[in-house]
């Protein structure tokens, strides 16, 4: 969080993005298997309403890496996990365990 010059506690965009991230992206997909983007964007999946950029800048660098695939000639765009994705996000929450 972030003051401004009032004093008034306010959310930054910074602080949004913070809690968007690979390891939260990875655990909705690893939860449900195969998510459509309108699914991903949901709150109940992310645990917040996701800007839309930054959620398709990780869609795109986690497909890139071979985390998740987007599924072809499907409407909407359909993204699904894989092992090398479950690998990592297992990783992730692990990592983040240990550093809590």
């Amino acid at each position: 969080m972030a003051r401004n010059l009032s004093g008034s506690v306010f959310a930054t965009n910074q602080n949004i993005y913070t809690m968007l991230n690979r390891a939260t992206v990875l655990d909705a997909l690893i939860r449900h298997e195969t998510l459509s983007i309108n699914d991903i964007r949901k709150p109940e999946n992310l645990g917040l309403v996701p800007e839309e950029k930054h959620l398709q800048f990780l869609l795109d660098e986690l497909t890139e890496s071979k985390h998740i695939t987007l599924l072809a000639s499907v409407t909407p765009h359909t993204y699904t996990i894989t092992d090398k994705g479950i690998e990592e996000g297992n990783r992730l929450k692990e990592e983040t365990k240990s550093t809590s």
